[in-house]
């Protein structure tokens, strides 16, 4: 059951016999984001969504470890990028989705932009700030190019022309992994 007495990280909007519209507040008390509707049968508490966030970044990491590990085994054998393009989209997604469930958003959402695009500014910022390699209108031509790189990497049969340079999605994801280790404290 939901505990009301939580941190006030959260404020109660509404509630319902079964779920509470919940939005997440600064240390003055105003609401920061847009609000997050929470099945009361799925979340026992707040500290369930920053545990959900750490769950999700340590998956995230995993994949990004180990797209890593093969695209350093693609250059003796190039058919090893379309896994490794699938495992760093796939850390991207999960990166992305830590980031929001950090704000108190949970998004059944797989495109890389449309993620992306559901960050707050400060996030935004501080990704646009980390890119060394491209100007910020790259990064996010890019961004729409790789947008649902995950789904045509896993299908590239099923496609006429696909990009596999994980390159991006590898850089992409090392970025998020700095930011959101440092928001949700597993550093």
């Amino acid at each position: 059951m939901f505990d009301k007495n939580a941190p006030e990280q959260f404020k109660i909007i509404s509630e319902t016999q079964t779920e509470l519209c919940l939005a997440p507040v600064g240390d003055n008390g105003i609401v920061l984001e847009e609000s997050l509707i929470v099945g009361k049968n799925n979340l026992s508490t707040i500290g369930d969504l920053n545990l959900l966030a750490k769950t999700t970044w340590s998956n995230a990491k995993a994949n990004l470890d180990a797209a890593k590990i093969l695209l350093s085994k693609s250059k003796n054998n190039p058919i090893l990028l379309f896994p490794t393009t699938v495992l760093g989209a796939f850390s991207c997604e999960l990166f992305l989705k830590c980031l929001l469930l950090h704000n108190g958003k949970k998004l059944n959402v797989h495109k890389l932009l449309d993620l992306y695009n559901s960050l707050n500014e400060e996030f935004k910022i501080d990704i646009i700030s980390l890119i060394s390699n491209a100007t910020e209108e790259e990064f996010k031509e890019n961004l729409k190019c790789y947008s649902n790189i995950f789904v045509d990497a896993r299908y590239f049969n099923e496609k006429t022309t696909t990009l596999f340079n994980p390159d991006f999605v590898i850089c992409f994801a090392e970025i998020l992994d700095s930011i959101s280790s440092k928001k949700i404290n597993v550093v």
